[in-house]
């Protein structure tokens, strides 16, 4: 499957599903664009490691990572980096930005 088509058919459940490692990796994202305008590898870390949080993520890096690639076994390409700073894969933006409002509902930070 076509990785741009596997994450934007993926995004509606990622969404919506606030227990999914992507959904919360994916939130980490858009609150460190929201709170710093920027969002960066070790503050969206920072994020998804703190424990009984909604967005622990018990294996970040690994997660992370899966969802920047497009191997066959990937999540599905949501993000690029410089190895520091990330953005959304512009073939997917849209898609993320449009839900950024699902994503974040009921978050604080």
């Amino acid at each position: 499957m076509d990785n741009r088509i596997k994450s934007r058919d993926r995004m509606a459940g990622w969404a919506q599903k606030k227990h999914q490692i992507n959904h919360k990796i994916i939130c980490a994202y858009l609150i460190c664009m929201e709170k710093d305008g920027v969002a960066t590898i070790e503050s969206m870390r920072k994020l998804c490691s703190q424990n009984n949080t909604p967005l622990y993520v018990q294996k970040f890096d690994t997660n992370y990572t899966n969802m920047k690639t497009e191997a066959g076994n990937s999540h599905g390409k949501v993000f690029e980096d410089d190895g520091h700073n990330v953005w959304l894969w512009k073939t997917i933006e849209s898609d993320v930005l449009s839900r950024k409002n699902i994503f974040l509902e009921g978050k604080t930070w």
